[in-house]
């Protein structure tokens, strides 16, 4: 709906509030058309890249977001390539990190942040010599969590507000 231009541009800022930093702050910055505005936000997305990856959610957000940083059209090469050469670090510790059958004590919602952000860096650089192991590790351990986290009607093991973050997350990647 980015591309195609929302019907409604006021009506998709305001549901955006609901999304942590940096989603809300960039979002909100494309759909303005404020060119100031998308410049600020690209400045602001790279210089608070954490150095390296650490945190699965803050990573999760950076590597969801960095596709419409690009499309505002103000990252520069260098910037791309610091992108580029964090997401590999990160995938690669992700994937020393998870084998390739998860044992079930690792089905947890931080486990998923990782496997979305996994799968994101492949999807964000697909000229990366390892984006497709990333996605297929990222989408097959999604696979395994999805089949044992779930049941076949529905609920999840945990409460339903870690139900609802998962399922969030999801949605994202």
């Amino acid at each position: 709906w980015l591309v195609s231009g929302p019907d409604d541009k006021e009506d998709i800022k305001a549901r955006l509030a609901i999304f942590a930093y940096p989603t809300s702050a960039i979002l909100n910055a494309y759909l303005s058309g404020s060119e100031a505005e998308k410049q600020t936000q690209t400045t602001s997305f790279f210089n608070s890249l954490p150095v390296p990856f650490v945190s699965a959610r803050r990573t999760s957000e950076y590597l969801n977001n960095y596709d419409i940083v690009l499309a505002m059209g103000y990252a520069t090469p260098g910037q791309q390539q610091i992108m580029r050469d964090r997401s590999a670090a990160y995938a690669a510790t992700v994937l020393a990190r998870f084998p390739a059958i998860l044992p079930p004590t690792e089905y947890t919602n931080g486990a998923l942040e990782e496997m979305i952000a996994l799968g994101s860096a492949a999807l964000n650089f697909p000229d990366h010599p390892d984006a497709q192991i990333w996605i297929d590790r990222s989408v097959d351990l999604i696979t395994q969590q999805l089949n044992a986290y779930y049941e076949p009607d529905g609920p999840a093991l945990e409460s339903p507000n870690y139900h609802q973050w998962e399922l969030s997350l999801l949605a994202r990647f």
